[in-house]
C-alpha cells in the first residue's frame, strides 16, 4: 500500500480574508483571499478562471498600510474547495512579478500569523 507524500510548499502561508481586485484578459473581478504566501494566494471566486490566465492583482495586507500590486498566474481552480458551500470556486494563483518590498510585507504578515 502506498502512502501519500506529504505536501511540500516553498513558502509558508497564512489565512487572509481581504478584498482582491483582479484584472485579466477580458475580465475584471473583485473577490476575497482565503490565504496568502510570498509566492501566491488562494482566492474565492464566483466563476472559474482558466489555469494559465495572467491576472493583475491588487490587495492590502492588514496593518501594513500598503497596497500590494502583482502580476500573477492562475495555476489551479477547484469548484467548492474543501466542501465549503460559500466558496463557489477556489483559485490558486502564483505571483510572477512582485516588488521585493511588497513580497517582504507579505512575509512579515505570514510570520506574525504563525507566531
Amino acid at each position: 500500500m502506498y502512502k501519500p507524500l506529504p505536501e511540500v510548499r516553498k513558502f509558508s502561508r497564512a489565512p487572509l480574508a481581504t478584498r482582491v481586485n483582479c484584472l485579466g484578459p477580458g475580465t475584471f473581478f473583485s473577490d476575497f483571499t482565503i490565504n496568502v504566501s510570498e509566492g501566491g494566494m488562494m482566492l474565492q471566486a464566483i466563476s472559474e478562471v482558466r489555469p494559465g490566465t495572467e491576472l493583475e492583482v491588487q490587495f492590502s495586507i492588514p496593518g501594513s498600510g500598503k497596497v500590494i500590486k502583482a502580476v500573477a498566474e492562475v495555476v489551479w481552480t477547484r469548484k467548492n474547495p474543501r466542501g465549503e458551500a460559500q466558496i463557489g470556486v477556489g483559485l490558486g494563483v502564483r505571483f510572477k512579478r512582485i516588488e521585493r518590498d511588497e513580497q517582504a510585507t507579505i512575509r512579515r504578515f505570514v510570520e506574525t500569523q504563525s507566531a
